[in-house]
């Protein structure tokens, strides 16, 4: 049976429901002992309901009185209600779907539901519609209202296209707080936006005594009419120096209590359409895409392209009637909540960090601050991408027995020959490209001392010499190999014959942390040639 877990100081529980789907369930125990009794109690009423020794939860509250419950009782009072309900009532309790009861609707029924609704809703708002039938069928059993299997979470999620913000650059934000016919309410609104990144129920909902001029902070607190902000928790925002002027003379010209109040002197209403006072303002201030060039008589007159797109504002006139053409800019696609991108844009542009960013806008999760604005951190994977060799110019590259010694320190053999003139070209260099490897001829290869040879001789001091050195060939002779040892001079080495070659051994050579270089000097014998046979190589 599967184990209770706690997360986030509750405790709950994993539980296989009657369709077989895995379900984490949160409970109100304490302790992981109550917390796996209930465990235990769960799994044996779901295991008897599925044989048929307790009868199945049936219940004659239909899917449109469980959401209309739903919205109530939990969706009431928070400030996403009335676009919650909106939503329900419209693609929700409109649908054949909530004339079904609650323990008879299957996930094929929801999903056939949201393939309806493509065409007509984007992902995510997909994805809203499937996350109010969640929220209300959980919402039931934890109330007791409905305790069977919620079809919900077998239903998969829509996947949203994942889209960079858009913001002003800092340019445009000064030509709109600077234009002229801008009324002072919207264009103090505006500013306040951009220079704290509230949001909009956030700025409608700011009273006066949430402005602390003294110290120079807001109290975000509240958004719209509700007692708390979207992420539960207040925040504190520090007033920059230039939003001074826009607060104060709000404030001295606000009649009622809110800084930003409607023409009423109340709290502006929910449906203001601040964005199209914002595009409007937009493309006064010369922010936009392009220009529309119509002509009105020709539109009259039912002329399907009576208009004309340009990039700039040119005076131009119609080539059929030859009218002044009408000329309206054409804004960019911004939203107000873009207001809150720009803040946190130009913050990370001079040298603000994540952790900065996300206090001001008051994101709950850091990783959703990362996620949406990690990329507009100066130099993000800009170390990545110049790593690329592409459009460099192309060193040749090496032999790896030429830049050895950088990886293997001093280089100490070689495998070159130094032939006599007339005896042939010299031998391929076999070592090369070999790394370190030990190209020894002609030499016990086993340096090794051995107990069980008679003649073996100790060293003096009665200490071992290291036999395992890395070392390669440095210059060969038909004569001798010498193995250099470079700077130091190394200690002995001893053979099974007893035989000692090199310097004595000195104090300290084989102390920790020292390198030691074995030196070997032999001599072998050129291979007899045969009559009539050319010389061998070395």
């Amino acid at each position: 049976m599967a184990e209770p877990f706690q997360k986030f100081g509750r405790w709950y529980l994993k539980v296989k429901g009657l369709d077989g789907v895995w379900r984490h369930v949160a409970t109100s125990t304490k302790t992981k002992a109550e917390a796996k009794v209930l465990q235990r109690e769960v799994a044996q009423k779901i295991d008897r309901q599925r044989l048929g020794l307790d009868p199945i939860a049936v219940s004659d509250m239909t899917v449109g009185d469980l959401l209309i419950w739903w919205l109530e009782t939990y969706s009431k009072g928070t400030p996403s209600h009335k676009r919650n309900e909106s939503a329900v009532k419209r693609h929700l309790l409109a649908a054949d779907l909530a004339k079904m009861q609650v323990h008879l609707l299957t996930k094929g029924d929801i999903e056939t539901l949201l393939q309806s609704k493509k065409q007509e809703l984007s992902p995510k708002s997909l994805n809203n519609l499937r996350g109010f039938l969640q929220s209300a069928f959980s919402a039931a059993d934890e109330a007791g209202r409905y305790n069977g299997p919620n079809p919900v979470t077998k239903v998969k999620r829509r996947k949203v296209p994942e889209r960079a913000p858009m913001f002003l650059e800092a340019w445009e934000a000064d030509r709109l707080l600077q234009l002229h016919p801008l009324k002072d309410i919207w264009r103090r609104l505006f500013a306040t936006a951009l220079f704290t990144g509230l949001r909009k129920g956030e700025l409608l909902g700011l009273k006066k005594t949430d402005v602390h001029r003294e110290r120079r902070q807001i109290v975000v607190a509240r958004s719209y009419g509700h007692g708390t902000t979207k992420s539960k928790k207040e925040r504190i925002i520090p007033i920059a120096d230039a939003l001074v002027r826009y607060l104060e003379a709000a404030i001295d010209a606000s009649p009622s209590e809110y800084v930003f109040p409607g023409p009423d002197g109340e709290m502006m209403a929910e449906d203001t359409k601040v964005e199209v006072i914002l595009r409007r303002a937009l493309g006064r201030a010369g922010v936009v895409t392009g220009y529309r060039h119509s002509c009105r008589r020709c539109k009259a007159a039912g002329v399907a392209d009576s208009a004309q797109l340009a990039t700039d504002a040119t005076p131009r006139r119609c080539s059929r009637c030859g009218m002044h053409m009408w000329c309206k800019p054409i804004p960019r696609h911004l939203r107000f909540h873009d207001l809150r991108h720009t803040i946190a844009t130009l913050i990370l542009a001079h040298g603000g960090t994540l952790w900065e960013v996300q206090k001001i806008l008051g994101h709950s999760d850091p990783n959703v601050t990362a996620k949406v604005y990690a990329h507009l951190v100066p130099g993000f994977l800009e170390t990545a991408v110049n790593r690329l060799p592409i459009g460099k110019r192309a060193t040749p590259r090496t032999a790896p027995g030429a830049n050895a010694a950088q990886r293997f320190g001093q280089p100490v053999v070689s495998n070159e020959v130094e032939a006599p003139k007339g005896k042939g070209p010299a031998p391929r260099n076999y070592s090369e490209g070999t790394g370190p490897l030990v190209w020894l001829r002609g030499q016990d290869l086993n340096l090794r001392p051995s107990g069980y040879e008679g003649d073996f001789t100790q060293p003096a001091d009665g200490r071992r010499p290291s036999c395992f050195q890395s070392s390669r060939v440095v210059s060969r002779s038909a004569e001798s190999t010498e193995v250099h040892a470079g700077i130091r001079k190394s200690p002995p080495v001893w053979t099974r014959s007893g035989q000692s070659f090199g310097e004595p051994l000195r104090p300290g050579d084989l102390r920790l942390g020292r390198a030691t270089v074995i030196v070997l000097v032999s001599r072998w014998r050129q291979p007899e040639q045969l009559p009539g046979s050319s010389p061998r190589p070395s």
